[in-house]
C-alpha cells in the first residue's frame, strides 16, 4: 500500500481520523468507524497517507483488502498475517514456525502479562493451520474437535491483536469491507466485543453506508466518515492524467499542447484505449488475470497462458501501476474499478471460454490439495456456465467449511446452492432436502434450536425421498427434542423404534439420549437396567468407546444421586476405556470427573493430581472449556486451602476463556466461585455483585441447578450485610426448589446457612432443627468435608448453649471425619476448640 505521487486536499478529514485515533487509545478503548463512499474516491489512498505522515513507531498500522471476486475463508487475516510474519510461499516448516515464535517473542518482552502470553503460545499451532503452514488432520475430524479447533484459531487471532496493542495502539484498517468473507465476518464480531478495553481502532473501508456487513460489524458503532463523491473520483483523475501523459499532450512546463483536449466520455473508454496501446502479449496477460479476479495467482495465470513466462509481463504491469504484490504467489490489481473495467469490456464469449479454461487449468495442477481452491473453481465454474462442477463445488465447500464448524461459511454455501440451482432445467428436489437438513444440522450445533424446528417442520414425508433422508430427518429430529430437554416427549418417540435399530447408523446415538433421558426423569430402576444391559452388550462387541459412554452417564447418575463412591468407580472404568481407545477428545473431561469425585470426597491430593491431569490434556488438544472448568476447580480447592490470591488468578484466566468462548454457563459459575471468595474476604460488595452477575446468567439460561447454589450465597451474603429477611425468603423458597429439582447438596447447604444465622440469634431450637437436617443428608451423600463442617459448626451451637458433653461428642467425631478424608484445617480447628474445653475443665 504505498503510492508516489502527492496527496492533494482532505487534510481536515485525515486529520479528524487521527485526532479520534489519540483521544479513543488514550482511553485505552476500541472502536470500529467506517469510511465510505464509491469506488476510486481515495480511500485506500487516505489510509496510506496516515501511515506515510505519521509514522510506525507510535502506532502499529494494519491494513488488510477483501478479495471483492472469491471472497475466499479468512482470506484478509490470513494476507495480512503471511505479511506480518515475513512468511514466503516456499519456506520450510521451521523457517515459518521461526519467524512466528520470535515475532511473539518480540512483542512479548515489553508485556506483564504472563497468562495472555501463555494462552497464545499454546495457540500458535492454529494460527499456523490457518495460514496453511502446518495441516491438520480434515479427514478423519468431528464435529467436537472442529468446534474447538474453529474456536481456539478465533481465540488465538484475538490474543495476537491483544498482544500487539499492548505494545502499540493498533490502527487496524480494513479495505473493500463490504466483501467481507463469512468467517472474517464471524471473526470481527466475536472479537470486537472481546478487546472492549484494548487501544485497537479498527477503520472499515466500504462504498456503501449501509452495506449488511458493516451493519453486522459495527454493532457497537461509533463513528462514520464519508469520502464525499462531490471531493472528485481520484481514480478517474488519475486514469485522465495517465492519458494525457501518455499522449504527450503536455509540455515540459507541464502546459497543454492543443486547446483542443479530446479525453474519453467515461473511465472504461480511458482504460481501453490504455490497454489498447499496450503490447499484445501484455494485454492478453491482463485479460487474463481480470478474469481470474482483483487477486489473481501467478502459477495458475502462467499454465492458463500455455507455459509463457509472465515474470516478465507481471512487471510490466507493475510499472504500468495496474496490480501489485499481495502475498506469496499472488498479485492484487491497484484498483478494483480498474480489473472491472477491463472484465466487463471483455466479450461475453471469451469472457466464458476463460473461465471455464481456469476450471480445468486449477483443477490440473493442483489435484493434491483441491479443497484450498473451491472457491476459485466455484466462480470460475458459475461464470463458465459450467453446471454441473458449480453444483459439485458449492456441495463439496459447504461440506467443508461444515465439517471445520465454518458454519457461516457454509450456510453462505449451500444458501448460494439453492440460489443457483433455482432457475437451472436439472433435478432439483434431492440437492434441497440435502442442504434444508444440512442447515438443520448446523443450527443444532449452534444452539439455534428454534431456527431448526421451523426448517424441519416446513420438511413433509414427500420431500423425503430415499432411506437415507429419512433416517437422517429423524436422527436430528430426536437430537432436537433431546437438546429442548423434553425428555419425556424423546421417550415416547424412541421407545417404539428401540427394538428395531439394528442397521441404523444413529443407533447409539438413541441409545443415548433415551439413557440418558431415563436418568433426568429419575427413572432409577429403569435407567440401571439399561445401562447394565447396554454394558454389557457392548463389551461382547468389543465397542469400548460406547461402553464408556454409557459408564460416564453411570457416574454422572451416581454423582448427582450423592453416591460418591460409586460415581468414582463409573468415573475410572470410563477413563481407562477412553486412554485406552486414545480418545483424547473424551480424556480430558474423564481425567476431570475423577478429580471433581475426590475433591467432593475429601481427598484434595488426588483432586490436584486429576485436575492437572486433565489441564495438561486440555491444553494439549486445544480443550478450552475443560480447561475453563478444571481451572474453576483448581481454584475451589486452592480456596479451601485459603490460597485466595492464587484462586482468584485462576479463576480470572477461566473467566477470560469463558468470555471468549461465549460459554454462559461456565461463566455464571465463574462469577459465583468469586462471589464465594469475596465473601470469605468479607468484601460484601464484591461478591454481592458477582453473586448477581452469577444469578442473572443463570435465569436466563433457565439453569436450575445454578439457581439453587446461587441463591444459597445471595442468602448468606444478604444476612452479611443485615438484610435478614430478604435472606430467610430467598433461602426458604431455595428450599423448596432444591426439594423440586432433588438437589440434596444444595438443600443441606441452605439448612446449614438457616442454622448458622438461628445460631448468631440466640435461636438455638431452630438451629438443632436445621443442623440435623443438614447432617442427615450429608451422611448419606458421603461428602465428608461437608459432613465433617456441619457438624462442627453444630458443636459450637451446643457449646453456646451449654451443652458440653454435646460438643465433645461431636468435635471426637469431627476429628475422625476430617482425619479420613485429610481435610487438616479442619481438624486443627476442631482440636483447638476441644483442648480450650478441656482446658477450662469443662470436661469435667
Amino acid at each position: 500500500m504505498s503510492y508516489d505521487n502527492l496527496f492533494i486536499g482532505r487534510d481536515n478529514l485525515l486529520y479528524s481520523v487521527v485526532k479520534l485515533i489519540d483521544i479513543t487509545v488514550t482511553k485505552c478503548k476500541n472502536m470500529v468507524i467506517n469510511i465510505y463512499g464509491k469506488d476510486g474516491v481515495g480511500k485506500t489512498r487516505l489510509a496510506a497517507e496516515m501511515v506515510a505522515r505519521f509514522g510506525r513507531e507510535e502506532y502499529s498500522w494494519v491494513y488488510t483488502a477483501c478479495d471483492q471476486v472469491l471472497k475466499q475463508n479468512s482470506n484478509p487475516i490470513i494476507n495480512f498475517f503471511l505479511h506480518y510474519f515475513s512468511i514466503a510461499e516456499h519456506d520450510e516448516y521451521h523457517i515459518s514456525h521461526s519467524k512466528i515464535v520470535k515475532t511473539f517473542e518480540k512483542l512479548a518482552e515489553n508485556v506483564s502479562n504472563k497468562a495472555l502470553i501463555h494462552e497464545l503460545n499454546q495457540g500458535i499451532v492454529f494460527i499456523e493451520a490457518l495460514l496453511g503452514i502446518v495441516e491438520l488432520d480434515n479427514e478423519h475430524i468431528d464435529s467436537e474437535v472442529a468446534k474447538n479447533r474453529h474456536e481456539n484459531t478465533f481465540f488465538a487471532l484475538t490474543n495476537i491483536f491483544r498482544l500487539m496493542s499492548l505494545n502499540r495502539p493498533v490502527v487496524f484498517f480494513i479495505d473493500n469491507s463490504d466483501d467481507l468473507d463469512e468467517e472474517t465476518k464471524d471473526f470481527l464480531t466475536y472479537f470486537i466485543p472481546l478487546v472492549e478495553d484494548y487501544p485497537i481502532f479498527i477503520i472499515l473501508l466500504s462504498r456503501d453506508k449501509q452495506s449488511e456487513t458493516v451493519t453486522k460489524i459495527k454493532k457497537i458503532n461509533s463513528a462514520d466518515l464519508i469520502w464525499s463523491k462531490t471531493q472528485g473520483n481520484v481514480f478517474f483523475i488519475e486514469q485522465i492524467i495517465n492519458y494525457v501523459k501518455r499522449e504527450n499532450l503536455i509540455d515540459s512546463d507541464h502546459k497543454l499542447i492543443t486547446s483542443e483536449l479530446d479525453i474519453p466520455e467515461d473511465v472504461n473508454s480511458m482504460i481501453l484505449t490504455r490497454v489498447d496501446k499496450l503490447d499484445d502479449t501484455l494485454k492478453l496477460v491482463i485479460k487474463t488475470a481480470a478474469v481470474l479476479g482483483v487477486k489473481f495467482n501467478i502459477t495458475t495465470l502462467k499454465h492458463m497462458m500455455g507455459g509463457t513466462d509472465v515474470a516478465k509481463y507481471i512487471a510490466e504491469g507493475e510499472s504500468e501501476n495496474l496490480w501489485e504484490a499481495s502475498s506469496r504467489n499472488n498479485y492484487l490489481f491497484r484498483n478494483s474499478l480498474l480489473r472491472d473495467s477491463i472484465y466487463h469490456l471483455l466479450l461475453k464469449s471469451h469472457v466464458k471460454n476463460i473461465h471455464f479454461k481456469a476450471v480445468y487449468t486449477i483443477e490440473k495442477i493442483y489435484q493434491e490439495n483441491l479443497s484450498e481452491h473451491y472457491d476459485e473453481l466455484i466462480y470460475n465454474s458459475i461464470n463458465g456456465e459450467l453446471v454441473d462442477k458449480s453444483i459439485e463445488y458449492l456441495i463439496k465447500a459447504g461440506d467443508l467449511a461444515k465439517k471445520l464448524h465454518h458454519h457461516a461459511s457454509a450456510l453462505s454455501y449451500f444458501t448460494k446452492l439453492i440460489n443457483y440451482i433455482a432457475d437451472k432445467p436439472i433435478e432439483k428436489e434431492t440437492i434441497i432436502i440435502d442442504s434444508n437438513l444440512k442447515f438443520v444440522d448446523i443450527y443444532l450445533e449452534d444452539g439455534n434450536l428454534e431456527k431448526a424446528g421451523e426448517i424441519l417442520a416446513d420438511i413433509t414425508a414427500n420431500d423425503l425421498s430415499s432411506d437415507f433422508f429419512i433416517k437422517k430427518y429423524d436422527y436430528l429430529h430426536t437430537k432436537l427434542i433431546f437438546l429442548q430437554e423434553k425428555h419425556r416427549k424423546l421417550l415416547n418417540h424412541l421407545s417404539p423404534k428401540l427394538n428395531s435399530l439394528t442397521n441404523n447408523e444413529y443407533k447409539n446415538f438413541y441409545l443415548i439420549y433415551y439413557l440418558d433421558s431415563l436418568r433426568f426423569l429419575s427413572m432409577n430402576g429403569e435407567f440401571e437396567n439399561m445401562a447394565a444391559e447396554l454394558i454389557e452388550q457392548h463389551s461382547n462387541d468389543d465397542n469400548d468407546f460406547f461402553v464408556g459412554r454409557v459408564v460416564n452417564l453411570m457416574g454422572v447418575y451416581y454423582m448427582e444421586k450423592g453416591q460418591y463412591f460409586e460415581a468414582l468407580q463409573n468415573f475410572k472404568l470410563n477413563f481407562n476405556l477412553i486412554e485406552s481407545e486414545e480418545n483424547y477428545r473424551f480424556l480430558a473431561s474423564g481425567a476431570h470427573n475423577i478429580g471433581t469425585i475426590y475433591h467432593k470426597l475429601g481427598d484434595k491430593e488426588q483432586a490436584i493430581v486429576y485436575y492437572r491431569r486433565a489441564l495438561k490434556i486440555a491444553e494439549d488438544t486445544g480443550n478450552r472449556i475443560t480447561k475453563c472448568k478444571v481451572l474453576c476447580d483448581i481454584a475451589l480447592v486452592e480456596q479451601r486451602e485459603n490460597h485466595t490470591d492464587n484462586a482468584i488468578q485462576k479463576l480470572n484466566r477461566a473467566l477470560d476463556i469463558a468470555t471468549l468462548i461465549q460459554n454462559d454457563n461456565q461463566k455464571s459459575k465463574i462469577y459465583y466461585n468469586l462471589s464465594q471468595i469475596n465473601y470469605g474476604k468479607r468484601n460484601f460488595d464484591e461478591a454481592l455483585i458477582n453473586c448477581l452477575l452469577a444469578k442473572s446468567i443463570g435465569e436466563k439460561l433457565n439453569n436450575r441447578l445454578t439457581t439453587s447454589y446461587v441463591n444459597s450465597l445471595l442468602g448468606k451474603i444478604y444476612f452479611a450485610v443485615g438484610k435478614v429477611s430478604q435472606a430467610k425468603e430467598i433461602l426458604l423458597l431455595n428450599i423448596e426448589h432444591q426439594k423440586e429439582i432433588g438437589d440434596s447438596e444444595g438443600l443441606a447447604n441452605s439448612y446449614v446457612i438457616l442454622a448458622i444465622e438461628a445460631n448468631s440469634c440466640k435461636e438455638f431450637n431452630s438451629a438443632d432443627k436445621y443442623y440435623s437436617k443438614s447432617f442427615d443428608i450429608l451422611h448419606k451423600l458421603g461428602n465428608k468435608k461437608a459432613e465433617g463442617s456441619c457438624l462442627y459448626n453444630w458443636a459450637v451451637c451446643d457449646y453456646e448453649q451449654l451443652k458440653y458433653q454435646e460438643a465433645i461428642a461431636k468435635l471426637n467425631e469431627v476429628i475422625s471425619i476430617f482425619t479420613e478424608c485429610d481435610y487438616s484445617v479442619g481438624s486443627r480447628a476442631a482440636n483447638s476448640l476441644l483442648n480450650s474445653l478441656k482446658k477450662s475443665n469443662i470436661a469435667d
